[in-house]
């Protein structure tokens, strides 16, 4: 993957970009490091990065455009819900293990008429 791919709007052009293209013990032979300070460095970068990423204006949040999803994720949630219930409401009858006395009585009745 080139580095257009990575930046297509050119966007980070003459930027300085913290990325990891080689694995960290390659890194470190390289440079004539050892593995811990390697990682040390890109910790303390991560953390320069993090800290002037939260001086940054919070980019524009679409609020209708999550109220529109919530709206159709309770909606079919609603409906799963409403059919699970009549599902369960089914199961139910069927199985008899609400029934009352006499309402045992008479389909034991009616089976055995049949």
């Amino acid at each position: 993957m080139s580095d257009a791919d990575q930046d297509p709007h050119g966007e980070l052009s003459k930027q300085n970009v913290l990325m990891e293209r080689d694995d960290i013990s390659k890194t470190a032979a390289e440079f004539h490091l050892t593995v811990d300070q390697v990682q040390s460095v890109l910790h303390d970068a991560r953390q320069q990065l993090w800290q002037r990423r939260q001086q940054r204006p919070r980019p524009h949040l679409d609020n209708k455009m999550i109220t529109a999803w919530n709206g159709l994720s309770s909606l079919h949630l609603s409906c799963v819900d409403s059919l699970s219930l009549r599902v369960l409401a089914v199961i139910v009858h069927n199985s008899g293990l609400f029934a009352s006395d006499a309402e045992q009585t008479e389909g034991q009745t009616t089976a055995n008429n049949t």
